[in-house]
């Protein structure tokens, strides 16, 4: 069978690799099948572009979040306008939430929910119209190596980077925390992770056969086992460039200093508040004094810190805001990325919005998103720019 899997364009100002499809792609390509990705959003593609290429596959999978779903929709029906007999499929997290809506609306003919790996299989044997879900969490070793070579040249940029070639990698999967804003339908909460050797197998592959010279690691918490963190630390030993994420109550000395010694220059911490009750109010089940802790150990292990913070969570106002860009102020961050709290289907900040405006919760920002706190949306645009002048001015 011949497979195309598409990430639609999102128009985003630092596309990624979708490693979700490449991963998808790989199984595929075990299962002896010829396999087609088009990264839309990578490569600025029009849904005129995509659709010339795809005119001889059988199958197409479309990816889609909820906010990219209207795009993944549009590619969809436009498909289906010049195509009626090709097989239209929709995986990610919209479909995983709402695969019943997405069935009924006829457009596609199926829907995998949850991670795909092991769903795909039968999909690709029976091709037949449905809903298709392993109950199974996926074994990250069992996964085939993620096909590179099907980026087809495509060579992302990381903001605040420090090489090229750079290319994201995932080591893991779920997150046990119960972070109120967070929606993991996807991987869940029990966490999985890569043994050891094929993380570093993964990174000397894009390193030896690829020249990649920097890599990313979009783990939601790569430190949540600190001594597996050590261990890949000491045997990347410097030969890539490296930065992660993780939370400020799964780091310390030790940990950050030998993933510096190895390489690591940059860590981004989800600070999300400088106010104590918001940080309840979104159950991060983190302290400001851990964050300044966390802060302070990776300077000291010479690592450059970047602090992500939400506005706008429940119970924010502008008082609490000034809070927050203080806090960003006095850690003394090499950036802040200060976001607009939105209510993603799957979290449970979802069930506060009322259900006659789901539908604009998860748009991106914009004055009809609606606020989950006394503040408006304008209200809170507004203090999102003033938050980044005063962080950039430090006062």
């Amino acid at each position: 069978m011949r497979i195309a899997l598409i990430n639609p364009n999102q128009h985003l100002d630092y596309p990624q690799p979708h490693l979700g499809l490449l991963s998808i792609a790989g199984v595929c390509q075990q299962q002896g099948h010829g396999v087609m990705y088009i990264d839309a959003n990578a490569h600025n593609l029009s849904n005129v572009k995509v659709i010339e290429q795809i005119e001889c596959v059988d199958m197409v999978g479309i990816t889609a979040t909820s906010l990219s779903y209207p795009a993944a929709i549009q590619l969809a029906k436009d498909i289906r306008s010049e195509y009626c007999r090709h097989f239209l499929v929709l995986g990610g997290i919209h479909g995983s939430l709402f695969s019943d809506e997405v069935i009924k609306e006829g457009i596609f003919d199926a829907v995998v929910v949850g991670e795909g790996e092991k769903a795909i299989i039968p999909l690709l044997e029976l091709k037949h119209k449905g809903i298709y879900q392993s109950h199974q969490p996926t074994d990250l070793d069992e996964i085939p190596p993620l096909p590179y070579e099907l980026l087809d040249g495509f060579r992302p940029r990381i903001a605040y980077g420090k090489h090229q070639p750079f290319m994201p990698i995932l080591t893991a999967r779920g997150c046990p925390f119960n972070c109120s804003f967070c929606s993991n339908v996807i991987f869940g909460k029990h966490y999985r992770a890569m043994s050891v050797d094929k993380v570093i197998a993964e990174i000397y592959h894009l390193h030896n056969n690829f020249g990649i010279r920097e890599v990313k690691i979009y783990d939601d918490i790569f430190t949540v086992d600190k001594q597996r963190a050590i261990e890949i630390s000491k045997r990347i030993a410097g030969r890539v460039a490296w930065s992660c994420m993780t939370r400020v109550n799964m780091v310390g000395r030790e940990v950050l200093d030998e993933m510096k010694r190895s390489g690591c220059y940059s860590i981004a911490y989800g600070l999300e508040s400088g106010d104590a009750d918001i940080l309840k109010s979104i159950s991060k089940n983190t302290t400001l004094e851990q964050g300044e802790a966390a802060v302070r150990y990776a300077y000291e292990a010479g690592i450059r810190v970047i602090g992500y913070f939400m506005l706008g969570a429940p119970g924010e106002t502008l008082e609490t805001i000034d809070r927050t860009v203080d806090y960003a102020i006095r850690l003394k961050l090499g950036h802040a990325q200060f976001s607009i709290a939105t209510a993603l289907p799957g979290s449970e900040l979802y069930n506060h919005v009322p259900e006659g405006m789901r539908a604009n919760s998860y748009a991106l920002p914009g004055v009809d998103n609606p606020s989950l706190c006394s503040l408006s949306p304008a209200q809170l645009q507004e203090a999102q720019a003033k938050a980044y002048k005063r962080f950039k001015r430090g006062k």
